[in-house]
């Protein structure tokens, strides 16, 4: 089914180029109760973080602890040993930069940290627990950069009460559990947990990483933001928003407003976006587990369908993605299991997967860009979705990709921003009015790879051209005769690959143009499970595909075929041998009451009575 896709114009922003690293642990030991003077080294957390130009060596490898300052939390007694602390009745400030190493408990206090631009603090939390009914239970208002490491073995945690207010209001701050306004890093093997019944989780106003620790994030909004961007290179997060999971919002540039995943194992369950970026997204290693929108069997593709018959309005921004990027989403590495409301990839730009495993469900699109959308590499598995590969530009050149879609299983087209388009109410494919199979400059190239397609809409569809000069391609189209297993507005033109589709004759559209031997089987009969297969005379299987649903037409083109030999064509109903001719050997015939064989040849093919004339 051809649509119209809303373009937006966005700057491309290149994925940042990973290296990776990794540390020595040195056990940490208990602090002693009577000496407060000398602090044993924190565990380092041994990350295996792959470091972009982004990190930097205290974000992985803790301070010395070595005449740290030593504060102990208590309702009314807190005690601190050391330099650059102030407690008071609404708990401690620390106003000096250095490390510190915290314990203990406030039951309705603050951990704060206020201290001159240019100064970095080192929080080492070991069994920290503070909950705060007014505001940010630990609030950065200024540094140069916090890092915060989870002592090994250590249990922290945070809370703040859905009755807080800012102490800001007119910037909203602090709007988090954990807040910062400035660089904050969270690393160790210890364990934090952040209730944020306020708003938001854990936030920074500049940048926050997360380079290890067990994190256990729930919160009324995001989880974790940072403004200009968040990257993720160790620890194993849960996090569960009633907004996003993981959030970067800078907008005033393309060098901001980003996100990057290059380790760590993260499960996310968010009402809204899982991860979202303003500008790129990128996952080069670790696992992640996404849930968004309620996941698939909530599934927005059902706005379309109402929005057509003019039962409500189509929202463009609606939620529910699973990754979201402004700019540019790369998938070049992980393990990705991905189950969205919306669309399971999405980008408002260019997208490309080469490397990495994704598994994912999807109410909208499987993977969708609004430009150019690139596969060359990896698995990339869609169970479910109603449509599977969207963008202007679709390039196939590597990787495994298996689709099983609702409706197109790749859906090429430039779009149109026009309302009254592909969903104006009752406005049909095209839009009130016009050519609904209008070509535009849509693109579908097929150049390396495997890709398999289950579609009950249009297997291959662009709105433009499909090229095919290599890979491994197999189609299960449509059953009803309203869409095709190809569909495409110009031209099809293979110049190279295998491929071998099946599907309704309905709509049934063949290649315009192929340098190699093939083979189109009209009125072929396949019920569900049953195969249409082709094999040469010494038995080698040149084509086979189990059939989803019934189908009644066949293509094949492999460079295993060859003018002049002959090749067995079997379906659910009966085998037929030909001698191939060359070209598009074409063969119709009209089922068990069909008349005889007419004669073989490019274009040409078997006539049958059930089809009067032949089937082409």
């Amino acid at each position: 089914m051809k649509k119209a896709i809303s373009l937006a114009v966005g700057v491309m922003l290149t994925a940042v180029l990973l290296t990776s690293c990794g540390n020595d642990t040195t056990p940490s030991e208990p602090l002693d109760d009577t000496t407060v003077t000398t602090v044993p080294s924190v565990t380092d957390p041994t990350p295996t973080v792959p470091l972009s130009s982004m990190w930097q060596a205290d974000d992985t490898t803790p301070a010395d602890t070595s005449g740290a300052t030593v504060i102990r939390l208590a309702d009314g007694d807190t005690a601190i040993n050391g330099e650059g602390a102030e407690a008071s009745s609404a708990g401690v400030t620390v106003t000096k930069g250095g490390v510190y190493v915290v314990s203990g408990q406030l039951t309705d206090g603050q951990l704060r940290v206020d201290v001159n631009d240019g100064q970095t603090v080192y929080m080492v939390l070991d069994g920290v627990t503070v909950h705060s009914n007014q505001t940010a239970p630990l609030f950065v208002r200024r540094a140069e950069k916090v890092v915060i490491t989870l002592a090994d073995g250590s249990e922290n945690r945070f809370s703040d009460s859905a009755e807080a207010v800012f102490e800001d209001a007119e910037n909203e701050e602090p709007s988090g559990a954990v807040f910062s306004k400035s660089d904050l890093t969270i690393n160790g093997n210890g364990s934090l947990t952040v209730e944020a019944a306020f708003r938001d989780g854990i936030v920074s106003r500049d940048g926050l990483k997360i380079a290890g620790g067990k994190l256990a994030v729930t919160a009324a909004d995001d989880a974790l933001m940072g403004r200009d961007y968040v990257l993720v290179g160790g620890g194993d997060l849960t996090l569960r928003a009633a907004g996003d999971g993981i959030k970067s919002t800078n907008n005033a540039s393309a060098e901001v407003g980003f996100v990057e995943i290059s380790g760590g194992t993260l499960t996310v369950e968010s009402e809204k976006d899982g991860v979202q970026a303003e500008s790129s997204l990128s996952v080069s290693d670790g696992m992640l587990k996404v849930v968004s929108g309620g996941g698939s069997q909530k599934g927005t593709a059902n706005d379309r369908f109402d929005y057509m018959f003019g039962m409500n309005s189509m929202d463009s921004s609606s939620t529910g993605k699973a990754l979201k990027a402004g700019t540019q989403l790369a998938i070049s590495g992980g393990t990705l299991t991905l189950d969205a409301a919306d669309d399971a990839l999405h980008s408002n730009d260019t997208l490309i997967v080469s490397g990495g495993a994704v598994t994912a469900s999807a109410g909208d699109d499987g993977v969708h860009a609004d430009t150019a959308l690139t596969v060359s590499g990896g698995s990339l598995e869609i169970l479910t979705c109603y449509e599977g590969l969207e963008a202007a530009t679709i390039t196939v050149e590597g990787g495994n990709t298996r689709i099983t879609a609702s409706d197109d299983g790749v859906n090429a087209s430039c779009g149109s921003s026009d309302t009254t388009g592909d969903y104006g109410p009752m406005g049909g494919r095209g839009g009130m009015g016009g050519d609904p199979f209008a070509s535009d400059d849509s693109k579908f190239y097929i150049r390396g790879g495997k890709l398999f397609v289950d579609a009950e809409g249009d297997g291959l569809d662009s709105n433009g051209s499909i090229s095919m000069t290599g890979g491994e391609v197999t189609v299960i189209g449509p059953s009803n005769s309203g869409n095709g297993t190809f569909d495409f507005a110009s031209s099809f033109d293979i110049t190279g690959g295998s491929l071998i589709a099946i599907g309704s004759s309905g709509m049934a559209q063949t290649p315009t143009s192929d340098t190699l031997c093939s083979i189109v089987w009209g009125g072929c009969t396949l019920q569900t499970g049953e195969s249409f297969s082709v094999t040469a005379e010494d038995g080698t299987v040149i084509a086979s595909v189990e059939s989803t649903r019934t189908a009644n037409w066949a293509y094949v083109l492999s460079p295993a075929l060859k003018e002049g030999e002959s090749y067995t064509l079997t379906d659910g109903y009966e085998s037929r041998t030909i001698t191939h001719t060359g070209g598009m050997y074409q063969i119709g015939y009209g089922g068990q009451m069909g008349g005889q064989m007419g004669g073989g040849g490019p274009m040409g093919g078997h006539g049958g009575m059930g089809r009067p004339g032949g089937f082409f």
